[in-house]
């Protein structure tokens, strides 16, 4: 915009993570990308629901499903492996996303958006991506720290 070049934190956390997916610092959204998020989803709840109450369950039903996200993309990039059939299928997708092709599998919790556009097909009609830990980015220079 204007000549200039914008790189959000969040963007670099995300490089950084498909560089590095088993430094589990780099899992979880940033510090501030997720109290900014909070911020979001309270005001829209506060804006858009009928009451305080239902505003209330709204945020709290909000932070609910950010931890449940955290906790399933934690336990995905740790040595854990899946007993269940839900959670195994979860865990194959997204690691398929991280070793095989960025472009695919990209739900952590949810794989209805992949299903709905057409991002979840059969993982051995789907190419290796040589930018699957890059993503496109070749300068490792851009690697933040701890969140």
């Amino acid at each position: 915009m204007f000549g200039r070049k914008f790189d959000l934190q969040i963007a670099k956390f995300h490089r950084a993570h498909h560089r590095d997916p088993w430094r589990l610092e780099l899992v979880f959204i940033p510090r501030r990308a997720g109290w900014l998020g909070l911020a979001m989803f309270s005001a829209v709840w506060f804006l858009l629901a009928p009451t305080p109450q239902v505003a209330l369950s709204g945020v709290v039903g909000s932070v609910t499903m950010a931890f449940l996200y955290e906790w399933t993309h934690y336990l995905t990039h740790t040595g854990y492996k899946p007993r269940g059939e839900f959670y195994r299928r979860i865990w194959r997708y997204h690691r398929l996303h991280h070793f095989k092709n960025e472009h695919y599998w990209q739900g952590v919790t949810t794989h209805l958006g992949d299903r709905i556009l057409g991002t979840m097909p059969d993982h051995t009609g789907v190419p290796n991506s040589p930018t699957c830990r890059t993503l496109g980015v070749e300068a490792p220079t851009d690697l933040p720290g701890p969140p």
